[in-house]
């Protein structure tokens, strides 16, 4: 605002200069202009006594010197009027340079608002990037693992998400050996280790994925996130891994 309040003022400032020299420039050009037209009469009037000058000349009524005095008078009268005819126009040439100082200075605050209105954009976008957690998922909060107004860093967990608008599917790692007999397409019987399948029975699922070779560490790590977790999974040897939906 502050910025824009100046660009204002240096706009006025320059548009009152404007007019205050096109008058200055006006009156100037009005001037010599007089002037000039008082040195064409005169050179006019020069140039009818030397024919006149001329003449006598001829007939012996006047000398030389005079005549050569006459000729001199003529051409210093003709080299002041082609100096005040440069002059006059010369002026418009300084009137331009005067009109462009002008605009450049207009010109460079006009960009300062523009480069801060630019700037000012950008830190909003940050602002508003770096302040918005946006979910790539739609789908329903389960938990928020922070408090509000806690300082978090980038790949912080933030909330645990459950999607509702994708089937549900699990991810299980077993064995090569049992690996290699399962196919996309079987049907599974499911039971987390926390739940007791003679008393609450077992969910039933589909084979969509099996690895073709076995996963490593690295893999699960991406996937789990979890490195004690992948020491259990692991600890009969590498497995495969196997995506069933539910």
């Amino acid at each position: 605002v502050v910025l824009q309040d100046e660009h204002k003022k240096i706009v006025d400032y320059c548009e009152k200069q404007r007019k205050k020299k096109a008058a200055s420039f006006d009156i100037q050009r009005k001037d010599l202009k007089a002037v000039i037209k008082e040195q064409q009469d005169l050179v006019w009037q020069i140039r009818k006594d030397l024919k006149s000058i001329v003449d006598l000349f001829k007939k012996k009524y006047v000398s030389e010197i005079v005549l050569i005095q006459a000729k001199k008078d003529l051409a210093t009268s003709d080299s002041t009027l082609r100096e005040l005819q440069a002059k006059l126009a010369n002026i418009s040439t300084i009137e331009l340079e005067a009109y462009h100082e002008l605009e450049q200075i207009r010109f460079q605050s006009e960009m300062a608002v523009t480069d801060l209105s630019k700037e000012i954009k950008v830190q909003e976008t940050r602002l508003q990037t770096m302040s918005q957690v946006i979910s790539q998922y739609t789908g329903r909060v389960l938990e928020v693992a922070v408090n509000n107004g806690t300082i978090v860093d980038i790949g912080t967990p933030i909330v645990s998400l459950e999607q509702t608008d994708k089937k549900m599917e699990v991810m299980v790692f077993v064995a090569d050996t049992v690996g290699e007999k399962v196919h996309p397409g079987m049907l599974a019987e499911l039971t987390p280790l926390a739940v007791k399948r003679e008393e609450f029975g077992y969910i039933i699922g589909k084979v969509s994925f099996v690895s073709k070779f076995p996963v490593t560490e690295r893999h699960m790590l991406k996937l789990l996130d979890n490195p004690s977790l992948i020491k259990q999974l692991s600890a009969k040897g590498v497995p495969v891994q196997v995506n069933a939906d539910l």
